[in-house]
């Protein structure tokens, strides 16, 4: 009998997880292998993995030693990668109060914020119900509903709802 040596083709000394004595890392996680006994853990990395929007592999090659000669074969990590859903940032809404008196209504205006999580995609913020509209400087799109219109960014996320003043001076109870 002789003493057989596990290896990872790679890798190096790494004592950092119990039970393992040798790691390689990979684009997509990390493969520590015990050099005594051939144990192997494969580690993703989440943030690597969130980054794909497409299927993905990586391929480690492990070797068996007896001291004299070896034998390798290959070990694939195989990913499904999928295109994640970005993520918007709650909105804070505003509060327009007509009074007895003809009141003048001030533009509010804000930035929408979103996530991603894969590698590579820029975010669009969009408005449902919106068309392309430039009519006002800084800005992509608009929707004009009963009492003003939403202007949006499609880039940079920024907004502002002009009021429509008579609109809102003709209301005789609240309306959202």
């Amino acid at each position: 009998g002789d003493t057989l040596a596990y290896s990872v083709s790679g890798g190096s000394a790494d004592t950092s997880v119990s039970g393992f004595t040798h790691s390689r890392a990979g684009s997509y996680g990390t493969l520590y292998v015990n050099s005594s006994s051939g144990a192997y853990r494969y580690v993703p990395n989440d943030s690597a993995i969130e980054g794909l929007t497409s299927n993905a592999s990586e391929d480690f090659t492990l070797s068996v030693s007896d001291g004299t000669a070896s034998a390798s074969q290959t070990l694939t990590a195989s990913i499904t990668g999928v295109n994640d859903t970005p993520v918007l940032s709650s909105i804070t809404g505003f509060t327009l109060t007509d009074t007895a008196s003809d009141d003048s209504f001030s533009n509010q205006a804000g930035t929408l914020s979103g996530s991603e999580r894969d590698s590579g995609d820029t975010l669009t913020y969009s408005l449902s119900g919106g068309s392309a509209d430039t009519s006002v400087s800084g800005f992509t799109h608009s929707r004009t509903g009963s009492y003003g219109t939403l202007y949006v960014n499609s880039g940079s996320g920024a907004y502002r709802y002009v009021p429509n003043d008579s609109a809102i001076e003709g209301l005789t109870s609240n309306a959202s």
